[in-house]
């Protein structure tokens, strides 16, 4: 993992790094890469990868927040925590999709909670997957795959960027996929990702006109499930 941090308070920078590694210690991970910055007008220069970034908002030059959006067009996967001592920026941070709000003084439980959900929330983001067709193997994103169906006796994922029909059983595939889908029965499976709508009957997906069918059985297990992860991913 590439983490970077900016924020012009040289204490605040090296308090959030001993941070990370700490956590990173704790789990027994690897330590990941971590580079500083003192101002947005810096980090905007910075050509490397970004998986993480903890930024500062109010800073003298470009705002963090500026910075972190035009890095964000080279890292679209990147996650983006804004560190602040002013509440008035929570909106202006939401608005660049921030993935949360970390205010300081920096409390070190709140910091590592957050930490963990980030964590998880790139790998699921940034999970690939070989699909083999008869023709040829695709890699993939997991992160882009809608719904998994199974018609007749053909298995069809259906992608942000089309259909793909692999060789692989619906069995077979729910084995490889990352948290974040569920299968509602013996024929589909959901990714919680895509999904706009949902009632006791139905579930709708962002951008799409299919539809997936919830048996009454699983509802109230699939809900909880759902919620769950929007709760994970800061999404509620």
């Amino acid at each position: 993992m590439n983490y970077i941090i900016c924020d012009d308070d040289p204490n605040m920078r090296h308090q959030i790094e001993k941070l990370i590694l700490s956590y990173y210690s704790i789990k027994g991970y690897s330590h990941p890469e971590i580079t500083l910055f003192e101002s947005g007008d810096d980090l905007i220069k910075y050509k490397g990868p970004v998986d993480i970034a903890y930024i500062d908002v109010e800073m003298k030059g470009i705002s963090g927040l500026n910075a972190a959006k035009k890095l964000k067009e080279t890292n679209p996967n990147m996650l983006i925590l804004v560190v602040t001592s002013y509440n008035e920026y929570l909106d202006e941070a939401f608005e660049y999709k921030a993935y949360r709000f970390i205010q300081k003084p920096i409390n070190k439980e709140y910091f590592f909670k957050n930490l963990k959900s980030a964590i998880k929330n790139h790998e699921t983001r940034t999970a690939q997957i070989a699909l083999q067709t008869r023709d040829e193997t695709s890699v993939i994103y997991m992160a882009d795959i809608i719904f998994v169906e199974k018609v007749s006796r053909k298995v069809i994922i259906h992608t942000i960027n089309g259909n793909i029909y692999p060789t692989y059983s619906i069995n077979e595939l729910e084995k490889l996929l990352v948290p974040g889908f569920y299968r509602i029965h013996k024929t589909c499976i959901v990714n919680f990702r895509y999904i706009s709508k949902f009632d006791h009957y139905t579930i709708s997906f962002a951008n799409s006109e299919y539809k997936a069918y919830i048996p009454r059985r699983v509802y109230s297990d699939f809900k909880k499930s759902f919620l769950t992860y929007m709760e994970s991913t800061g999404q509620c």
